[in-house]
C-alpha cells in the first residue's frame, strides 16, 4: 500500500508453495512443507546480509526484506524472526495488515495470508533479457495489486488474474491510492488511472531539459490520497557526485509545483526558482516515502552520509537531519536504501554498513540508531 511499488498476478499451476525459513526458495511445481517461524531474537543475532526494503503498518508491526530474507518485528524493530530464507534477493515488501503481506524478488511474488509463512506466487508477466525484471509492488487489498516489472505495470486481480495496465513509455514509478487511482511516471512525465489502470492520462510535464534529452531524467512518485502526491525528477546532468533534481508536489491530484530542488545544476531547470534557503536533500536523491496527506520524507547522500529531509506539514516547511555513516554510501542514487514511517515520528531505515545488514530506527522523526 505505502513504500516503494505495485502488481499483478497468475499462477502458472494450480498449486501455491508454502517457503519457510529453508536454506533455498521453492521452485514453482516443488511443495515444502513450511517450516517454524524462528522466535523473536535482536537484529545483529541474525547475521544478515544487506537489506533493500522495509514497510511498517503501525509503530509496533513491520517486515524488512533483503539478500534472500524476510523478517517481521512485532516490537517496533527490537526483535525479529525470520519468516523466509532463500538465495534470492527480496526487492519489495508491501504490508497490507499485521498478517496479509505481499513480497517481490526480480522474478517472483511470495504471498502471505497468516503473517508467518509465505507462499511462492508466479506471475504470468512477460519476461525480458534478464528475467521477468520485478522492482516493485503496490497493493490495495489483499488479493489486488499492481507490479512493476521491465518498465511495465500489470493488474492482479483476485489473487490470480493477471492484465498489462501501463501508460505508454518505459514506466520508472507508480504509486496507487485504490483499486481505481493511482499514478505512474515515465521520465519527467506523469500519468493518472481513475479505472485501475485500464486508460491513462497525462496529467504533468516537468520543465526539465538536458544536453542529453530529456529521456536522460528518471522519476520517482508516490501518492498520500488521489489528489495529495509528491514527485521526485532526478537524472539530467552529472558530474562531480553530483545530480540534478528537482521535488514537485500536488494537492489537487493533478497541478504540480516545485518545493524544492538540487541548486548546482539549475540550467537544466531553468524556468524554476526556489527561494528555500538552500534547503534540498542531498547532492544526489535517495528513495522517499510518505504518510497521510502532509507527511513526506525523502533521503539523500551527503558526501560520506545519508541524509533525511522532512515535512509534516504537507511542504510548508522542510527540516534536514543527519543520519550519519551507518548505511554505506557511494553516493549513488541506486545505492540499496530502504525507508518506511508509520507516522510522523516513528520512522526506519535499512541497508548495508560493510556488506552486512543494518536498521536503523526512530521515535522522534531525526534522531535514528541502529537497532540491537
Amino acid at each position: 500500500m505505502r513504500q516503494f511499488l505495485t502488481i499483478a498476478v497468475i499462477l502458472t499451476t494450480a498449486a501455491l508453495f508454502v517457503v519457510g525459513c529453508g536454506p533455498k526458495a521453492a521452485q514453482n511445481g516443488q511443495k515444502v512443507s513450511p517450516a517454524p517461524v524462528l522466535s523473536a531474537v535482536p537484529f545483529s543475532q541474525l547475521k544478515a546480509s544487506a537489506l533493500d526494503t522495509v514497510d511498517f503498518i503501525s509503530d509496533k508491526t513491520g517486515y524488512v526484506g533483503g539478500q534472500g530474507l524476510i523478517l517481521k518485528s512485532g516490537d517496533g524493530g527490537q526483535t525479529w524472526s525470520k519468516l523466509y530464507a532463500s538465495t534470492d534477493n527480496v526487492v519489495s515488501v508491501d504490508v497490507g495488515d499485521d498478517v496479509n503481506v505481499w513480497a517481490a524478488t526480480s522474478d517472483y511474488l511470495l504471498r502471505s495470508t497468516d503473517g508467518r509463512s509465505f507462499q511462492r506466487v508466479d506471475p504470468a508477466i512477460d519476461a525480458g533479457q534478464n528475467g521477468k525484471g520485478i522492482s516493485a509492488i503496490d497493493f490495495v487489498s489483499g488479493d489486488q495489486g499492481f507490479i512493476l516489472a521491465n518498465g511495465v505495470i500489470w493488474r492482479l486481480n483476485n489473487g490470480s488474474d493477471v492484465q498489462r495496465a501501463t501508460p505508454p513509455g518505459q514506466v520508472d514509478s507508480l504509486s496507487f491510492v485504490d483499486q481505481n487511482t493511482g499514478f505512474a511516471t515515465v521520465a519527467n512525465v506523469v500519468y493518472k488511472t481513475r479505472d485501475g489502470g485500464g486508460t491513462w492520462t497525462r496529467i504533468f510535464t516537468a520543465p526539465v531539459a538536458t544536453s542529453n534529452g530529456q529521456d536522460a531524467w528518471r522519476s520517482t512518485i508516490r501518492a498520500g490520497n488521489a489528489t495529495n502526491a509528491w514527485l521526485l525528477v532526478y537524472g539530467g546532468d552529472e558530474g562531480m557526485s553530483q545530480m540534478a533534481y528537482v521535488v514537485f508536489h500536488t494537492t489537487d491530484g493533478t497541478g504540480f509545483t516545485p518545493v524544492m530542488d538540487e541548486g548546482y545544476f539549475s540550467v537544466d531547470y531553468p524556468t524554476i526558482h526556489l527561494n528555500n534557503n538552500n534547503q534540498n536533500i542531498g547532492i544526489q536523491p535517495g528513495p522517499f516515502t510518505v504518510h497521510g496527506d502532509e507527511e513526506a520524507f525523502f533521503t539523500g547522500w551527503g558526501a560520506v552520509q545519508l541524509l533525511l529531509t522532512r515535512t509534516v506539514d504537507d511542504g510548508k516547511s522542510f527540516a534536514g537531519t543527519d543520519i550519519g555513516a551507518h548505511i554505506d554510501t557511494l553516493p549513488d542514487s541506486s545505492t540499496p536504501v530502504g525507508i518506511s514511517f508509520a507516522d510522523a515520528t516513528h520512522g526506519w531505515l535499512v541497508g548495508s554498513q560493510n556488506g552486512q545488514g543494518i536498521i536503523l530506527d526512530t521515535t522522534d522523526g531525526e534522531t535514528f540508531k541502529a537497532v540491537p
